[in-house]
């Protein structure tokens, strides 16, 4: 079990992200001004007990809570189609702004209007409570339902966020996960916590679908987990966020 151990830093805020579309998916284009969040989130199910979730629309993240009920439930997005075959990363970055989490976070062959159980998944990992008591850990989604801790305690703090790249496999059937602080560089062999984690189920279509979802999960108002920075690249690319307006590295 491998324990990350990060040093806290100061985030400058976001200026507005110039980038193609191939890049970066999420451009926060808000609907109208009573929306919640950017256009092409949809609720599972079409409707969800997840709350809050709001946009911060001033610093481009989205804030997901915590959800108290025992059926599944969250938010989920279309995203650039990884075809078979092919190889493709998926980049976000999270902060914690507490500990009672159990959130399931990946990417899916199924659409997202048709998302309804948790094996629907084709690759994702989990931020959940630590067992300890002590911070947040994160695990990895293998076949058969089983998840395997890669990371212990993870602390929620004030600004800190982390970058995840999850490297998919279409032509292998599995995918890699790289973890390391924002805005701190590329990611290397040093932030790779998983490699070569098979698919939950066989595949026979483009991964379309991102997903975000939760149960047991703490009350409402606290689980609560932030994200930006929705970014995607062909092949394994393993680059970081340039805060002064580009994605840097990520091509």
């Amino acid at each position: 079990m491998k324990v990350l151990k990060l040093s806290l830093f100061a985030l400058l805020l976001l200026a507005p992200l110039q980038l193609s579309a191939q890049v970066l998916y999420e451009y926060f284009d808000r609907p109208s001004r009573s929306s919640i969040l950017p256009r092409e989130w949809i609720a599972m199910h079409g409707h969800s007990s997840v709350c809050p979730v709001r946009t911060d629309w001033d610093n481009r993240s989205l804030i997901f809570g915590g959800c108290e009920s025992k059926w599944l439930s969250g938010w989920l997005r279309p995203v650039p189609e990884l075809e078979l075959g092919r190889v493709g990363t998926y980049y976000y970055e999270f902060s914690l702004e507490d500990t009672e989490l159990n959130h399931h976070i990946g990417v899916s062959l199924t659409r997202p209007q048709r998302f309804k159980i948790l094996s629907h998944f084709t690759a994702h990992v989990v931020l959940r409570e630590s067992a300890t008591g002590d911070g947040v850990d994160l695990l990895v989604s293998e076949p058969g339902g089983k998840v395997t801790t890669v990371v212990t305690g993870l602390q929620p703090a004030y600004e800190r966020y982390y970058g995840l790249w999850m490297v998919v496999d279409m032509k292998n059937f599995c995918f890699d996960i790289y973890l390391k602080e924002a805005g701190s560089g590329e990611a290397d062999r040093e932030d790779l916590l998983a490699e070569k984690v098979r698919f939950n189920k066989p595949v026979d279509r483009p991964i379309c679908t991102f997903a975000m979802l939760t149960r047991w999960s703490g009350e409402d108002v606290r689980g609560l987990l932030r994200m930006r920075n929705f970014a995607y690249a062909k092949g394994v690319s393993l680059g970081s966020v340039d805060y002064h307006g580009s994605l840097a590295n990520l091509r």
